[in-house]
């Protein structure tokens, strides 16, 4: 099961053509945490320590960023995302959307699910506009863990250093 590792984050990632150009961390993540820099497309990318040999998903964090073609509100961009989650991801559905606001930065906000594979995921997302940047935060449990891992992931949201 955890071959799909790969896989399962990828789904948060194959709509966007990312390319690093800020130096530094663009977020914080938990000391125990496994982070990388410039992978899979991301800025960086934060996985949680397995809880036991149990645990088949290993909850996650990322940042992503993408040139954009002209002027965009934080609206336009997530609506322009939207659809292509909508025809790339399978079981697509969300749960919520809304205004919200990290670190001072406007955006919004989308909690959503999907399937991959057999796993159901539930996914916490902020698109954010700086200049003709836009920014992905995307942060991914089991529905199961979900609410457990919320305040972690609002807290590294919170922590985006553009």
């Amino acid at each position: 099961m955890k071959n799909i590792l790969p896989l399962i984050l990828l789904t948060s990632l194959i709509f966007f053509s990312c390319s690093k150009t800020k130096s530094g961390d663009i977020l914080t993540f938990p000391s125990d945490w496994l982070v990388q820099h410039d992978y899979m497309g991301c800025l960086i990318m934060g996985l949680s320590p397995l809880e036991n040999e149990y645990d088949q998903f290993r909850e996650n964090g990322n940042a992503v960023m993408e040139k954009l073609p002209g002027s965009m509100t934080y609206d336009e961009y997530t609506n322009a995302n939207l659809e292509t989650m909508k025809r790339v991801m399978t079981n697509f559905v969300v749960i919520e959307t809304s205004d919200d606001e990290v670190n001072g930065i406007e955006c919004k906000k989308i909690v959503y699910t999907h399937t991959m594979g057999q796993l159901d995921i539930k996914v916490l997302s902020y698109f954010l506009v700086d200049g003709k940047e836009g920014y992905v935060l995307t942060f991914s449990a089991s529905p199961e863990q979900y609410e457990k891992y919320l305040p972690e992931f609002k807290r590294i949201a919170g922590s985006i250093n553009l």
